[in-house]
């Protein structure tokens, strides 16, 4: 078993829609998304998960700065401490 290491610090996120590369695999220290079944918090070391987004707003922080996107819709994974957004728009 292959054990992944990773900073408790900050996660590394990435926002793609099928046009443009919104955001490339920047440090973050928190994520907040619009789950299918409501707002949900993404922390550094969260475990491995996969959802569908619906129509509302990602936030995340950068530094203590807090950045915001609006979507459609779309799909989230994290894994290995590496959260990867794709949306609709």
């Amino acid at each position: 078993m292959k054990i992944e290491s990773f900073s408790l610090n900050s996660l590394q996120l990435q926002i793609h829609s099928p046009s443009q590369t919104i955001l490339n695999e920047t440090d973050v220290s928190e994520v907040l998304i619009p789950a299918s079944w409501g707002q949900m918090g993404i922390l550094p070391g969260h475990t491995d998960y996969i959802t569908t987004l619906t129509k509302g707003v990602i936030n995340y922080k950068i530094n203590e700065s807090k950045k915001s996107h609006e979507i459609e819709g779309g799909f989230f994974e994290i894994k290995a401490n590496k959260a990867t957004i794709l949306v609709s728009n």
